[in-house]
């Protein structure tokens, strides 16, 4: 705050909001907005949870040991808090997350998908969690991992409620399995192995396998029918990327995206990374996507400014007031999110 305050009209420096508690959250971001006037936030990650067990059975090896920490599912902290003080303070809640990777040589083993699936698995579970279902007026922002990752996610998502979500999972129930007519064809049209083995798979079917505790897995989001994803999914996150990256133009493929959809991908320069030698390279780049016909110009419009306007703007109305871009952002915001998401 200190360093960028004379410098607002060209740049917004971004306040980083450690997560292991809620609590510490929320302190966290009514210091830095409410006190230092920040306007972005980078939600620090997904903090490394210790399991019970091993903490206690394998105490010195426990810290080893962990599980990410997923916010909206499978957590010990309600982080509602968290989504509902940043609605408040109209700051769009942005991850950063890396994924830890096993190569103890490689750096480029490590880096590589480190940050897509980083962000897929907080993405996940605010998703599962019904976080975007709770606070529909809150962006979220998944930072340097591409976009490639979330159109498979929005696209997988839909096929897994379509096959075991809902009623749907109802009609998998191996309680309606007739034993005795498979036992039957068994013996009819079944191998010399298959009949030799027929006691073990009687018993093997006979066996009433256990319940799980959550029968409707997308319960949480409220998930009524299909459209429910498009309306839960595509206008809330917004999909950080590199320039360099043309998987991440999937993000604007109608064709292939679910109810023709193109979700809200953004360029992120990283012209202060030690990888990116010219600056002055960045967006010409980018624009390559244009040239070789995986962008329409107007998509590189949102790729290059509306998306990223939308997703911070869309929080704080005057995000943009007083810098260089306030007039053009102004008619970003101005203009139907329909317009904007079509």
């Amino acid at each position: 705050a200190e360093l960028f305050g004379a410098h607002q009209r060209f740049m917004t420096p971004t306040a980083i909001i450690p997560m292991s508690t809620p609590g510490e959250a929320v302190a966290e971001l009514e210091y830095a907005i409410g006190v230092l006037g920040h306007k972005a936030v980078n939600m620090g990650g997904s903090p490394r949870r210790q399991i019970p067990k091993f903490k206690d059975e394998l105490p010195s090896a426990s810290r080893y040991i962990t599980r990410p920490e997923l916010y909206g599912i499978d957590s010990d902290h309600d982080y509602d808090a968290v989504w509902a003080k940043c609605e408040e303070l109209k700051v769009a809640p942005c991850f950063h997350a890396k994924e830890q990777r096993q190569s103890i040589s490689s750096y480029v083993y490590n880096h590589l998908g480190a940050f897509a699936q980083g962000n897929e698995t907080i993405c996940k579970g605010l998703f599962m969690g019904g976080v975007t279902r709770r606070f529909p007026k809150v962006n979220f922002g998944f930072l340097e991992g591409g976009a490639a990752w979330a159109c498979s996610l929005f696209a997988d998502l839909i096929s897994h409620w379509e096959k075991r979500g809902g009623t749907a999972i109802n009609r998998l129930d191996p309680a309606g399995i007739d034993v005795d007519e498979i036992l039957l064809l068994l013996g009819e049209y079944g191998g010399e192995t298959q009949r030799r083995s027929t006691p073990a798979i009687e018993s093997h079917l006979r066996v009433e396998p256990p319940r799980p505790e959550y029968l409707d897995e997308f319960a949480a989001c409220g998930i009524r029918e299909k459209r429910d994803f498009y309306d839960l999914f595509v206008p809330r996150f917004f999909f950080g990327c590199e320039a360099d990256a043309p998987l991440d133009t999937c993000a604007f493929n109608p064709k292939i995206n679910p109810f023709k959809a193109t979700l809200q991908a953004m360029l992120g320069s990283d012209i202060g990374h030690w990888d990116v030698p010219d600056i002055r390279g960045v967006v010409e780049e980018a624009y390559e996507h244009v040239e070789h016909g995986l962008m329409t110009e107007d998509d590189f419009e949102k790729f290059t400014f509306s998306n990223i306007v939308r997703l911070h703007g869309g929080m704080n109305p005057s995000f943009f007031t007083g810098t260089n871009v306030e007039e053009a952002s102004s008619a970003v915001l101005c203009a139907p999110a329909e317009q904007l998401l079509a």
